[in-house]
């Protein structure tokens, strides 16, 4: 190198800028008509058995988004097992509704369940009255048995006795099976022999409620239809029409009169049905039928 010449510093590359720092919004969840909307688009392409995987509320909202969407069969399959999986769980009355009607028991039924060395026994019979109730359970009491529990539904009409049991650990498990299942007009006994070995509350409440429902899952129901009385007025040219309606909406007729106006006609069909027939009549006749209604007859 030659005297007085400095060698040039070898060229650095600029130092690269610090990364920038960015905020972002937090993303609003979406409505919830819209997450609806979403799960509208796909689940009915679902089987129901995955319904089966949800927890309670969600499989209670799948349900309905079934009903909504039109497809009743498979909204009360789905409805059918969630009894059976909850069957403690109280279904809402929207949902009840898919059944069309309520249930009660076919036949008296019986269930043997063992726990711990204890028996319980369930007798299940359908009745329509609190005497009745009362005399099924004089009737298949054991009164040499530890326990004798019992709840019945009527309607609006319940009861249920703990029998000397610790007290809600028995007749209202059995209660809460009986309406789980979905079942009115139905008395339910599980008579309990003790096998030497303490249960605890939460046992016993397992054990009675359990017994109880997996005996009304396992009998055969049959419908409990709702009956109206329905009174109309139909001018004569109507009347053909009429009387070919009445089959198709279950219809039985009870009574007719005539007087210059036409007829006058008492029938008497099952309580869902009245709605259509009025609106199939209205359309079919311009809307000349009159109608009155009497209350239902159960």
């Amino acid at each position: 190198m030659r005297r007085g010449l400095v060698a040039p510093k070898p060229a650095t590359q600029p130092a690269p800028p610090p990364p920038a720092i960015t905020t972002s919004a937090p993303v609003a969840p979406a409505p919830a008509s819209a997450t609806r909307n979403a799960l509208k688009r796909t689940d009915l392409q679902l089987p129901v058995i995955e319904d089966t995987k949800l927890p309670p509320e969600d499989w209670l909202e799948r349900i309905r988004l079934r009903r909504d969407l039109g497809d009743r069969a498979s909204a009360t399959d789905s409805l059918m097992r969630f009894k059976q999986n909850h069957p403690f769980q109280k279904v809402p009355d929207d949902l009840n509704k898919l059944w069309g009607m309520s249930h009660t028991l076919a036949a008296r039924a019986s269930h043997l369940l063992e726990v711990k060395h204890s028996r319980f026994l369930v007798a299940a019979a359908p009745v329509t009255s609190p005497e009745e109730a009362l005399a099924f359970l004089a009737d298949v009491a054991d009164p040499a048995a530890t326990h004798n529990c019992w709840a019945y539904r009527i309607g609006a009409e319940y009861r249920s006795s703990d029998d000397g049991e610790p007290a809600g650990t028995a007749g209202r498990p059995i209660l809460a099976a009986i309406d789980g299942q979905g079942y009115d007009q139905v008395m339910v006994v599980v008579t309990r022999w003790y096998g030497g070995i303490k249960l605890g509350a939460g046992g016993l409440v397992r054990a009675y409620g359990g017994a109880a429902a997996e005996c009304l899952r396992l009998a055969e129901r049959r419908p409990l239809i709702v009956m109206r009385t329905l009174e109309l007025a139909a001018p004569f040219e109507d009347l053909g029409t009429v009387h070919a309606a009445l089959a198709g909406f279950g219809a039985e007729k009870l009574d007719e009169s005539f007087d210059e106006h036409g007829a006058r006609l008492r029938l008497r069909l099952p309580d869902e049905h009245g709605d259509a027939l009025k609106i199939h009549l209205r359309d079919a006749t311009r809307n000349r039928v009159r109608w009155s209604v009497q209350d239902p007859d159960g």
